[in-house]
């Protein structure tokens, strides 16, 4: 009769321990995407910026296990579905080596500046270990091609200056071109933007007092934060001298630096001031946490400036250094495991002390 209690008892003491062993060992994979590191957040997220194609890398651990798989997808769009610049499915699979790490390499084309969701799903080998998510936003600023054969014309009849470039193949939210123009030695100014698939764009703004122009025209494209532009690279500059211009009588200085003269030299009235009109909008240049940022913006001098959003310090990006993510959940497998032995050693002792104890009490009565 004892020997069968003292096996029963067995029997639920090797049951109860199968149940709680595997609980125990059981962990969550750590780690995450390492290339682009993340510099920003986004709804508790984390947030990479690229401004140049590249491959995406990752990697994640697992204790007291082995890796199966990561499943990696383009998994969110920042805008609505379909449309030229959808991700679409995108999706690739990376086998485990029979080792507790995986890395994952992801080669994602993002066809628009904006911002896409990637998400690698890490899959450890065996039930009793836990799948895991790992997320993170790419924030996409890459440049258009800079603009090529760019050739400026003086017209001396209507004494303006032609631009004419290539247009060249360019991306699906390709927001058209930038005239920029430098009088003399002075620095470059935005005079002009020209829509998108326009090649050619005429300043018919020039010193009266002639001066040697020097112009360049770059792409843009929105940045992934609101109100902001990508620009090219500057690409080829070309000079235009432009002879003064007949006629004009009175004196005075030549005033303004930027339209050729020096604020100080008597000069013919209405020498140094442009001629006709031009726009261009004030485009605040995106630049991802960390790095510096500048804003283009018109000439003064005569021309209609066009200002279609006011700045707004909010939308600006939000730097926060997260390199790799922290396991919020796995990690703590290892403590949970800790945990349970020796609370299953302190209950088995306790029990043990309490038995040995009623026994003396039973031995004395």
């Amino acid at each position: 009769m004892r020997a069968g209690r003292l096996a029963a008892f067995g029997a639920v003491v090797l049951s109860a321990f199968l149940a709680w062993a595997p609980a125990a060992q059981a962990a969550t994979p750590t780690g995450g995407w390492t290339d682009p590191a993340a510099s920003a957040e986004q709804d508790g997220v984390p947030l990479a910026y690229v401004q140049a194609p590249q491959q995406l890398k990752g990697a994640a651990d697992i204790q007291n296990g082995v890796m199966a798989q990561v499943d990696l997808s383009v998994a969110q769009d920042a805008d609505v579905a379909g449309g030229p610049c959808a991700a679409g499915a995108q999706a690739k699979t990376v086998k485990g080596n029979n080792s507790s790490h995986i890395d994952w390499t992801f080669d994602a084309s993002f066809p628009c500046n904006r911002k896409y969701l990637v998400r690698a799903h890490v899959v450890p080998c065996c039930f009793v270990h836990q799948a895991r998510d790992f997320d993170l936003w790419i924030g996409v600023a890459v440049p258009s091609a800079p603009t090529s054969g760019l050739v400026a014309t003086y017209q001396k009849a209507d004494r303006a200056v032609k631009l004419t470039w290539d247009g060249g193949d360019r991306e699906p939210d390709f927001a058209g071109f930038q005239v920029r123009r430098a009088i003399a030695s002075g620095p470059f100014q935005a005079v002009a933007d020209v829509a998108p698939g326009t090649t050619t764009w005429t300043d018919r703004s020039l010193p009266r007092n002639g001066a040697t122009l020097r112009y360049r025209v770059v792409a843009m494209r929105p940045g992934p934060e609101a109100g902001t532009t990508v620009f090219s690279d500057d690409g080829a500059t070309v000079t235009s001298v432009v002879p003064e211009a007949p006629g004009g009588t009175g004196s005075g200085t030549s005033g303004d630096p930027a339209a050729g003269g020096d604020g100080a030299t008597p000069r013919k009235a209405g020498s140094g001031v442009p001629t006709g009109s031009a726009s261009a909008k004030v485009h605040r240049e995106f630049a991802a946490p960390g790095s510096s940022s500048r804003t283009h913006t018109t000439i003064d001098t005569g021309y209609d400036q066009n200002l279609p959003f006011k700045r707004n310090a909010g939308d600006e990006p939000v730097g926060s250094s997260i390199a790799q993510y922290d396991d919020d959940g796995g990690g703590s497998s290892t403590a949970r495991s800790t945990a349970l032995l020796v609370g299953g050693a302190s209950v088995t002792t306790a029990w043990a002390m309490l038995l040995r104890l009623l026994t003396r009490r039973a031995l004395v009565y």
